[in-house]
């Protein structure tokens, strides 16, 4: 893929924002806490595709306590992608 950037490490905040109406606060406090393993965007920013790397990490309680389900994020409460 020649013609794309791959970003690592990027916060879903970046990506995402949150909808008027919601709690701006504890929206974003989930998703500024959160990262994606890699964002692939075409040079003019496009975002193409999200991955996320499902290794032994995401198996920890602590970790998953620590970040909630990404499908919680959803087109009703956040913008973006």
């Amino acid at each position: 893929m020649p013609e794309c950037i791959i970003l690592a490490q990027v916060q879903l905040s970046q990506v995402f924002g949150v909808k008027k109406g919601f709690n701006f606060h504890e929206w974003n406090n989930r998703i500024h806490r959160m990262s994606l393993d890699f964002l692939v965007c075409l040079k003019d920013s496009t975002i193409v595709a999200a991955v996320e790397l499902d290794d032994k990490t995401h198996e920890r309680v602590s970790r998953k306590q620590a970040y909630p389900d990404v499908g919680l994020l959803t087109r009703d409460n956040c913008y973006g992608w």
